[in-house]
């Protein structure tokens, strides 16, 4: 079925998977297509792409343009110009919630001010989230205080995953299937990949800032260039109480590779750090008071339950 499919559509242009991922990365770059349709064409351009891939064993295939740097290196500039304009002037448009941003930014400004306080909830910051890695934002608010660092940084920490993943790759293999090989992964950590979706729509959460450090991590870790690795994982850790997740998916990888001991050490440190930060420090600092994002989840189906059928 395969040979059939490529004899008979290898002279028409929307049979090759780089007109299909194109197309998708059109959409996407003009919103034409509201939130989801942009992947219908690079889910058929991947399936060509892993066709091809298995006819000819290479990723060169219908796409010698596109790897070209010059190419490469203007279509991600395009790109990232389109993503921190969107970025900006999304806080001005009424389509975000700025809920989250605006909460992060304003434990943000006090900190900067000496406080721990978050002046949206009236509570103290930490009470809310454990997110100390957002402090390197302080020296900022110096200058300037605005919520548009944080979204800016979300907007970088997003566009920044293609090169972390050149940077990843480049002593793998040679430099022209490195920049294919980092080209298609990126792309589809930047399209298809959901939290990484969900960290550029979303207007701003501290684990958007995740992913690259992720990469760095596990980059770090199959290097074992240990003191960079726990340098990285402190930043993640410090991101939000829920990061231990990431030590707890490297200790897995190492078990699945058979270093049983280092999986075992990395796993066991996850889910204690885990455990501690949610169950030890972040009480603590709430004087072991209820947790309140845990409580209101609680709350308020059971309000609108109890409103729902009151009134009817």
């Amino acid at each position: 079925m395969t040979n059939f499919l490529l004899k008979n559509l290898k002279e028409r242009l929307w049979s090759a998977s780089s007109f299909w991922l194109s197309l998708s990365l059109i959409i996407w770059l003009f919103g034409v297509g509201g939130r989801d349709l942009y992947a219908l064409p690079g889910l058929i351009g991947f399936i060509l792409l892993f066709i091809e891939v298995r006819k000819k064993q290479s990723l060169s295939l219908s796409f010698s343009f596109i790897f070209k740097p010059s190419f490469t290196i203007f279509y991600y500039i395009i790109v990232s110009i389109v993503v921190l304009a969107t970025t900006i002037l999304s806080l001005y448009s009424f389509r975000w919630n700025i809920w989250d941003v605006g909460s992060y930014s304003s434990s943000i400004f006090n900190l900067s001010e000496g406080l721990n306080f978050n002046s949206y909830l009236q509570l103290p910051a930490s009470h809310d989230h454990f997110t100390p890695s957002l402090a390197l934002f302080v020296p900022l608010y110096w200058l300037y205080p605005s919520v548009h660092w944080l979204t800016v940084a979300k907007a970088l920490s997003y566009l920044s995953v293609p090169v972390v993943v050149y940077w990843w790759l480049k002593d793998k293999t040679d430099k022209k299937s490195c920049l294919a090989l980092s080209s298609v992964f990126g792309i589809w950590l930047l399209l298809f990949y959901k939290p990484a979706v969900n960290s550029r729509l979303f207007e701003f959460s501290p684990s958007s800032l995740a992913l690259p450090f992720i990469i760095l991590a596990f980059a770090m870790m199959e290097k074992r260039r240990w003191l960079f690795f726990a340098m990285s994982m402190i930043f993640l850790l410090g991101l939000k109480e829920h990061m231990g997740i990431v030590l707890i998916g490297f200790g897995l990888y190492k078990i699945f590779q058979r270093d049983y001991s280092t999986g075992a050490l990395l796993s066991g440190l996850g889910f204690l750090i885990s455990y501690t930060m949610i169950f030890q420090v972040m009480p603590y600092f709430r004087e072991y008071q209820p947790f309140i994002n845990t409580t209101n989840h609680l709350l308020i189906p059971r309000l609108l339950h109890f409103t729902i059928f009151k009134e009817s």
